[in-house]
């Protein structure tokens, strides 16, 4: 038997034409037709493209159900505001095809968002909340009738794992050169860790009866998910312990001080101190 590169060229294909393949079910190569090609691609092959639904609810407990497609979906959610609740009807399981994705982006704040299955067993890791301005993307697996999440921009956890921010610092008595002030947090998982550094070029007395250290340009997906975390200095210790609450201000983080000593504190010449905070943020 020749070898394919020896056989004679065919420029025109028929449905009736035999290609050669090798059958794991029987062990041995079998043909098989050209048509039973085209059957097999017509029924597993999935186009990689996206087909765009687009929704603008306009009240709330909105209720958008994704339409019925053999592509992968984008729904362009698009609230006329902020709501407090709405629900997103995931397509028929029955009719969804191994693999198949749908990515979800809003452009508004959901904050109770319910995804109803429709059929499937569940969603596993499907947010419960929407941050405006962010997607996230589910795909499904017949073998177990389950959507996964395999992207969520609205979790923190997709957030970058560290970064720096600015503190300023806002007390009701300072006597003495401002200490400089830097900030910096690091996330692994569900945990932040933030540091509070302070160094003081003269000696400079603080009292903390009113001091609050606002801590801007802190990324809003980085609040703790209660109202107080609270920590104490791991270098440069002088007895003043940190707390931190969340501020009305979403991107907003704020550093009270507190000291069973008293309000007062008088930082030496060249005092360099890091205060750090760890807490949860889901």
């Amino acid at each position: 038997m020749a070898t394919i590169n020896q056989l004679s060229t065919m420029t025109t294909l028929q449905t009736s034409d035999k290609l050669v393949v090798y059958s794991n079910e029987n062990g041995d190569a079998r043909k098989a037709s050209l048509a039973s090609l085209v059957s097999f691609l017509d029924a597993n092959w999935t186009s990689p493209n996206y087909v765009t639904q687009y929704a603008s609810p306009n009240i709330n407990g909105f209720v958008v159900t994704i339409e019925q497609t053999s592509t992968p979906i984008w729904l362009l959610l698009q609230p006329t505001a902020p709501f407090a609740l709405g629900s997103i009807v995931l397509p028929l399981a029955s009719t969804c095809f191994d693999g198949q994705e749908v990515l979800v982006y809003s452009s508004q704040a959901v904050t109770s968002l319910i995804i109803q299955t429709n059929g499937a067993l569940q969603v596993n890791g499907a947010p419960t909340s929407l941050v405006g301005g962010t997607a996230f993307t589910l795909r499904f697996n017949v073998l177990y009738q389950t959507w996964y999440t395999v992207a969520n921009a609205a979790n923190p956890a997709q957030f970058p794992i560290s970064g720096t921010f600015t503190p300023i610092m806002a007390c009701g008595s300072i006597v003495g050169p401002l200490p400089t002030l830097s900030g910096r947090y690091q996330r692994i998982g569900n945990q932040v860790t933030m540091n509070l550094g302070m160094v003081l070029s003269a000696t400079t007395t603080i009292v903390f009866t009113t001091a609050t250290d606002y801590i801007e340009l802190l990324p809003a997906s980085l609040k703790p998910s209660g109202t107080f975390v609270s920590g104490s200095a791991v270098t440069g210790s002088v007895g003043f312990q940190i707390a931190g609450t969340v501020a009305p201000l979403p991107s907003v983080f704020q550093f009270k001080f507190s000291s069973s000593s008293g309000p007062t504190i008088t930082f030496p010449p060249g005092f360099n101190v890091n205060y750090q905070v760890s807490y949860l943020i889901f």
